[in-house]
């Protein structure tokens, strides 16, 4: 790892922001370069100055805090050149004048583990939504609001929609736990969240265990499960980053990342998706499983993907203008390419009878698709992995839902 992209870094180290590989590259550039830590004790003595001068009083507003977060961040892109005594001279500055402010305009507030973040709008149906701090839960209904520091937890089945007041809403997948961290970042651990981010809410950050989305403004899909952190955006743009590289993904494309890796290069996904209204239906995701066949060089390699759902859920029973599937492969050297499949590519078949082009589907009851991999001819370990994306209607599921990477062996 660079000096650069660590001192890019330190100020969200020193908040405790980034994602566990992120710390950790850190964490091993610091053991090795002196300039670097150099950097980082003045970070850390800079949010000491602040400390200090707001004092052990209760914490302001989360307005108030991102106005903190961002002077902060502002030194640390400051050039390593400037001296110590202008960082300690400039924090104090900035410290008193933003506690100064603090105190003015918003008065004493609650703690920050009280201060309401995000307010839960709708919930699924019969799915239970739960936030947690400290050592308890409690469920939560409609209207209910979701603090900093709180956690969110969804039982599998139905979405919910939860907003956060001049910054936009979010479509929270059945089985997600996520953790609201401040007014500007959420901490995704597992499961998918959909957000639609207003423009002046320009980085807004979804930090996944493997990559952080910051917003640019935009409509799009996190999703953090086997092992990658994967981004999918409708609309606007979002930078994809970790601590091995960012990249900047727009309306259209597509990026995943893994540990110990930079995010992957875009790949292109084929369909604008910007008209579905992914917040109309909150029924259940369905789960994707790719089999895949033996597959042999110069020869198509067939493949099933099974849909099925923790709980029951209306999905479209054959590929449509709103319905398709992309297969993601990956080849023995690292170069990954998107197949689209239509509908003349897939033949589709129903465990239970479609009704008006819906079919419903549980944990025993299947959509089953079948069909062909083009021929693939480097010998060697592939993977592949499939995108199951539909616009929705009527009741029926709207969203994207991606099965696990699977190996893929091609033989002489």
């Amino acid at each position: 790892m660079t000096c650069d992209a660590t001192r890019s870094l330190l100020t969200d180290y020193v908040k405790d922001e980034l994602t566990r590989p992120e710390s950790d590259n850190v964490a091993s550039h610091l053991k090795i370069c002196e300039a670097c830590r150099t950097q980082e004790a003045e970070i850390r003595e800079n949010f000491g100055l602040l400390r200090l001068a707001i004092g052990p009083t209760p914490a302001p507003a989360p307005a108030v805090w991102d106005r903190i977060n961002d002077a902060v961040d502002d030194l640390e892109a400051a050039p390593a050149r400037v001296s110590a005594w202008v960082w300690r001279t400039f924090a104090a500055a900035a410290a008193f004048l933003i506690a100064a402010s603090a105190f003015s305009l918003f008065g004493p507030s609650d703690p920050a583990s009280t201060v309401p973040v995000a307010r839960l709008e709708r919930v699924g149906e019969g799915v239970a939504v739960y936030r947690a701090s400290g050592g308890g839960r409690e469920a939560m209904k409609p209207g209910a609001s979701l603090a900093m520091g709180e956690t969110l937890t969804l039982d599998p089945g139905a979405a919910a929609v939860f907003a956060i007041d001049g910054v936009g809403r979010f479509r929270v997948a059945g089985g997600t736990t996520l953790r609201m961290a401040d007014s500007r970042t959420i901490e995704l651990h597992s499961g998918e969240v959909i957000a639609e981010i207003k423009p002046s809410a320009r980085g807004f950050r979804i930090v996944g265990p493997q990559a952080r989305a910051v917003v640019l403004g935009t409509l799009f899909r996190v999703c953090a499960a086997g092992g990658r952190t994967a981004l999918t955006v409708a609309s606007g743009a979002v930078t994809f980053a970790n601590g091995e590289g960012s990249i900047e993904v727009h309306a259209g494309y597509q990026s995943t990342a893994a540990a110990g890796a930079a995010p992957a290069a875009p790949l292109e996904l084929a369909a604008d998706a910007a008209d579905w209204d992914l917040f109309a239906s909150l029924a259940p995701a369905p789960l994707v499983r790719l089999e895949l066949a033996a597959a042999t060089p110069g020869k198509p390699v067939p493949f099933t993907l099974v849909l099925t759902s923790d709980a029951p859920t209306l999905v479209e029973s054959a590929i449509s203008e709103r319905t398709y599937v992309i297969l993601t492969l990956e080849d023995p050297a690292g170069a990954r390419r998107l197949v689209r499949l239509s509908a003349s590519d897939l033949a589709a078949s129903c465990d239970l009878p479609a009704r008006n082009g819906l079919v419903s589907i549980d944990r025993q009851n299947r959509l089953v698709l079948k069909g062909q991999i083009p021929a693939l001819d480097a010998p060697g370990s592939w993977t592949a992995s499939a995108l199951f994306a539909s616009g929705g209607r009527e009741e029926s599921w709207a969203g994207y839902a991606e099965s696990a990477v699977e190996k893929l062996e091609v033989k002489r």
